[in-house]
């Protein structure tokens, strides 16, 4: 299997962003991955200056992911047209 390599696609300026987006690409079977810049040991201090974090995915879904982003961000999509968020894994198994 040759999987395309992710590239970073956008810096996102909350967590709340983060989960929209995440839950839309989701729903739109975007692959995809969030990576928060949060730093524990600094409190996260540097998400003051750097963002939240970035948004990474396949080169071939760049332009798409930045179009539903710039949606997002002009407020062109509105949380009661996404489906319920679950903080439970889609496939049922637990991680104990």
């Amino acid at each position: 299997m040759n999987e395309e390599p992710y590239v970073p696609i956008a810096v996102l300026d909350s967590e709340v962003e983060a989960r929209l987006i995440s839950a839309i690409l989701l729903e739109e079977g975007i692959p995809h991955l969030l990576l928060s810049y949060r730093d524990t040991a600094y409190d996260g201090i540097f998400m003051l200056q750097k963002g939240w974090g970035v948004l990474r995915g396949p080169e071939s879904e760049k332009q798409k992911v930045e179009d539903i982003l710039a949606d997002i961000r002009k407020g062109g999509i509105q949380t009661e047209d996404l489906p319920e968020y679950s903080d439970e894994d889609p496939e049922g198994e637990s991680e104990d």
